[in-house]
């Protein structure tokens, strides 16, 4: 065996490496490295008795190394990349001849012999763990200076009445994870109102931007967790942004809403003057069959105007609506079309069934419109989800490597298109470099 000296130990020519995803890690292939490796204490002992003292550099080249590695969220909250095992090594040359020997130098036999002994599974043990060691210090840098997109410091959130709502948004690394398809990075997510805070939402580890081999259709995505469009509405709710005074000019709903007993179309509604609305509980957003969708309840309105309102009513209602998002207008999202599940409401004074239908295809634009106004506002920074490659990252012996990116690439989709599955909200493409000025 040996003695080194692991500081001075440095891949000193690049290395040509691959990575591919696995369940629970990452396949590491590295080859054409050149590992300078500092001996301090080398002992070898010949057939006939003899035995020489050597220290000096060895030099490895053409080293190819296989090992698996494993993302983790380390104790100072930045992701990280740990050796969990080597499993192949090679050399293609092994040089000994910087070695400097007492009491004289070893016979050649000897230092072939050496440099098999390098060459074969004892030596790579520890040599091969040097190079390992370099590229995961490499990998692990370069993993910890990805820039991923997180959600916006502070949202303004859409109005629905007279009030204003803003809501603070933290976000925090809390795991990273290998799939059989990719590196999935999460955030835990807190949002707080900023405005007449009520209630503060818990934090919810529910926000992630996936990153998939180049070229498959999801390459790159951001999700975000249905948990955390909760926490923006509880948030919008506990400020009171459903409770205050509406401009009936400013409903708008789509052309035409589904109900249970049909089809609502515009010129079948009549609107009242007067909006006056209060939500006894926070609408909650689910998932749903790949779509998304919206629950109110406890909801409280003293409508006045003709018609159906004349006089003044006040309808208690509910809904349970799901809807079809798209992504247009670049990231924006957008909802093209409702289908309301159940609308219970009552009306006080009791009216009778013809105006009672009058006012229920009101409440199915006013429906349609609350649903539109939170879904799209609610789910702040739907982006095209990528990450800031680094131009320089640091190997072993605080040696500064530099990547073949341009400054300001960043890794993410090209085309990007929506899609629900689970409870994340997600927008995917196929990866790519994607320029930043």
């Amino acid at each position: 065996g040996f003695e080194h000296a692991p500081v001075s130990g440095s891949i000193v020519d690049p290395t040509a490496s691959a990575l591919a995803p696995r369940e629970g890690g990452l396949t590491l292939v590295a080859s054409g490295a050149a590992l300078a490796l500092d001996v301090t204490s080398l002992r070898l002992e010949a057939p006939t008795g003899e035995v020489y003292d050597g220290s000096g550099r060895v030099q490895l080249d053409d080293v190819t190394v296989e090992a698996v590695l494993a993302p983790a969220l380390g104790d100072d909250g930045a992701w990280e990349v740990q050796l969990r095992e080597v499993t192949r090594l090679s050399a293609g040359m092994v040089d000994v001849s910087a070695l400097t020997w007492t009491p004289s130098d070893p016979s050649a036999a000897g230092v072939t012999w050496l440099e098999g002994w390098f060459s074969d599974t004892d030596g790579l043990d520890t040599a091969g763990r040097e190079v390992v060691r370099s590229l995961t210090t490499m990998l692990d840098e370069l993993v910890a200076s990805l820039v991923i997109d997180s959600l916006p410091a502070v949202y303004d959130l859409p109005r629905i009445t007279d009030a204003e709502v803003a809501v603070r948004i933290e976000s925090s690394p809390s795991e990273v994870r290998a799939e059989a398809d990719g590196l999935v990075f999460g955030f835990g997510t807190v949002v707080t109102p900023m405005t007449s805070p009520i209630l503060n939402s818990p934090g919810a580890a529910a926000h992630v931007t996936r990153f998939q081999p180049n070229g498959t259709a999801t390459g790159v995505g951001m999700g975000t967790s249905v948990d955390v469009l909760n926490q923006v509405l509880h948030a919008f709710w506990a400020s009171r942004g459903l409770e205050g005074t509406m401009d009936p000019s400013g409903i708008v709903a789509p052309d035409m809403v589904v109900l249970p007993e049909g089809i609502v179309a515009p010129d079948m509604i009549v609107a009242p003057d007067m909006i006056r609305i209060e939500s006894a509980l926070p609408p909650v957003a689910f998932t749903q069959n790949g779509e998304a969708g919206i629950s109110f309840g406890g909801l409280t309105l003293r409508l006045d105007g003709a018609g159906p309102f004349e006089g003044g009513v006040v309808v208690r209602a509910g809904a349970r609506v799901r809807a079809r998002l798209d992504m247009t207008r670049g990231a924006q999202l957008r909802s093209t079309g409702y289908t309301i599940e159940s609308l219970p409401f009552t009306v006080e004074p009791p009216v009778d069934d013809p105006t009672r239908a009058q006012i229920a295809g009101w409440l199915v634009r006013l429906v349609g419109h609350l649903s539109a106004q939170l879904l799209e506002g609610a789910l702040p920074a739907t982006p095209r989800a990528s990450a800031l490659v680094p131009v320089e990252v640091e190997a072993e012996s605080g040696v500064r490597l530099t990547t073949v990116t341009p400054v300001g690439t960043r890794l993410g989709p090209q085309i990007a298109t929506l899609r629900v599955v689970g409870d994340q909200i997600e927008t995917v493409g196929p990866a790519g470099e994607v320029r930043v000025p």
